[in-house]
């Protein structure tokens, strides 16, 4: 697939580790990744004049203001990013990622199995399976036939 036409992600951290471990995930999700240490370095690797630009200033500037408001570093994710796997495998890595980020990006999506399949760039059965996983089972309702069952299938 084009570069153009995937999903592109922006890596922004001071710690090394942390841009490493997303870049790596990032690359094998099939996303196109860039990293940074810093917002100042973030920009600089965009386009002077592109609308892409200033949208990504704007979500720093959001981003900035939501510091504060943030929940802990999932233990499992600071783990990693000191390079503690566990003799796990990649693709073991790769699912206990899974885990954590889809059950949150579910929630953000109005909990809807095919808007987190879109914007994670995975298949809708993968999100569900996972999710039952996680626990987050729940029946099926005909106002929202996008939601998992308790079988893990759904629209």
């Amino acid at each position: 697939m084009s570069d153009d036409l995937r999903i592109r992600l922006l890596v922004v951290d001071d710690e090394e580790s942390i841009r490493r471990l997303c870049m790596t995930v990032g690359e094998a999700l099939g996303f196109v990744c860039l990293q940074a240490e810093n917002g100042e370095a973030a920009m600089a690797l965009l386009q002077p004049d592109s609308s892409e630009r200033q949208y990504v200033w704007d979500e720093l500037e959001t981003l900035k203001g939501r510091v504060l408001q943030t929940w802990p570093v999932d233990s499992q994710l600071r783990a990693w990013s000191a390079g503690a796997i566990e003799n796990r495998t990649f693709q073991q890595l790769t699912e206990d990622f899974a885990r954590i980020v889809i059950p949150k990006v579910w929630e953000r999506e109005g909990r809807k199995v095919s808007r987190v399949a879109e914007r994670l760039s995975i298949s809708p059965k993968k999100v569900r399976r996972i999710l039952q996983s996680a626990g987050y089972g729940e029946k099926r309702d005909a106002a929202n036939s996008d939601s998992i069952d308790s079988s893990g299938n759904g629209s």
